[in-house]
């Protein structure tokens, strides 16, 4: 059974913030370590349908995007849930089929489509039971539990004209349905090279 508890408890373990945080700054090095390798390795390249970067926030992890057309993408992240916001780095795993809007904005440096689309998240909830959105934290009474959530990213692509890159913006609407049904809403930024 979920309860709603506040935010910021006070009756969390350190330990458990502690492991957390070992968990995280590894995940970060590693990020950093790949995008370091395959940025000099991808100067080089004309730029093709798949792109690799870093997204920050919700989650902040490693992402990337395949087009399968000029306006339809599948795009992916791996990368740490709640990282700085609830106390909790729960690991997700997310997924998209994107639709990509041309809304008229063409500069000689960059396009700027909106995108849409339905996707799903994986979320692996760390290790005290607890989950946390914007609306409240959740416990499970099982350590190690899983939440799986169908979602809809909305967001503004900063293609480049210039390089083979592109910036991104994006707010994702997730209906969790999987231990328990909840909402929540998240907020990203990012960058992918491709290749």
């Amino acid at each position: 059974m979920l309860t709603t508890r506040e935010l910021g408890n006070p009756e969390r373990p350190k330990a458990i913030c502690a492991s957390g945080s070992h968990f995280v700054k590894r995940v970060l090095a590693v990020v950093i370590f790949v995008c370091t390798l395959a940025s000099s390795q991808l100067a080089m390249a004309d730029g093709g349908p798949f792109g690799l970067g870093v997204i920050l926030f919700e989650p902040t992890g490693l992402t990337g995007k395949y087009f399968i057309s000029n306006a339809n993408a599948i795009d992916f992240h791996v990368g740490v849930e709640g990282f700085g916001n609830h106390r909790h780095e729960d690991l997700g795993l997310y997924a998209d089929y994107l639709y990509h809007i041309d809304i008229g904005v063409h500069t000689s440096y960059f396009d700027l489509p909106l995108y849409l689309g339905p996707g799903a998240a994986l979320i692996f909830i760390d290790n005290d039971g607890t989950y946390c959105t914007k609306f409240g934290c959740y416990d499970r009474d099982d350590d190690g539990a899983m939440a799986l959530a169908a979602r809809m990213p909305l967001g503004l692509a900063f293609l480049f004209s210039r390089f083979a890159g592109e910036a991104f913006v994006e707010l994702s609407l997730q209906l969790f349905i999987i231990p328990d049904v909840w909402a929540d809403l998240d907020g990203a930024i990012g960058f992918r090279y491709y290749f």
